[in-house]
């Protein structure tokens, strides 16, 4: 995993609890966009509402130290509008209870833009990462002696061993 953060110093020791809140947080919303919109949003309509309620199934995210789970019962109400080709605004509402400490009835409201490709973006080779800390999530392999400094050098470690 490579990162680059400006004007935020990471305690080393503990850097992938950094990543855990940002990541959960894309499942849940990547979670209810599959369930309100499992096809993708059309592309020939401007608006689609969805309203779906989660009586018999949850949605459970992880990482590799932390999880959660949304049990039953929650309820999305979920629009989506086409900006322009392949790209969508979404509004969701997403009801949900915490069974523990006596919290009930919470509500996220999320918003955002929906990119629909047909394919993942890449990243080329030649990217370069100098200033930028590596962070090794499954090391297979010894500790570079050099650090790489472009996206193509990472990827002949990995690749190499």
């Amino acid at each position: 995993m490579l990162t680059k953060t400006k004007g935020h110093k990471i305690d080393k020791r503990h850097w992938i609890d950094y990543l855990d809140r940002p990541v959960l947080m894309f499942q849940v919303v990547y979670s209810l966009l599959e369930q309100a919109f499992p096809n993708r949003p059309l592309a020939t309509s401007s608006m689609n509402n969805v309203v779906i309620k989660g009586k018999n199934h949850g949605i459970k995210v992880a990482t590799m130290r932390s999880s959660g789970l949304f049990g039953p019962s929650w309820e999305l109400d979920a629009s989506i509008k086409k900006i322009k080709e392949n790209y969508f605004f979404y509004d969701m509402n997403f009801n949900f209870d915490i069974q523990r400490n006596n919290v009930k009835n919470i509500d996220y409201k999320i918003k955002g833009i929906w990119e629909t490709i047909d394919s993942p973006p890449s990243i080329k080779n030649n990217f370069s990462i100098k200033g930028w800390d590596i962070f090794w999530l499954k090391r297979r392999h010894n500790k570079p002696t050099n650090k790489p400094t472009t996206v193509g050098e990472v990827r002949e470690l990995i690749d190499g061993n």
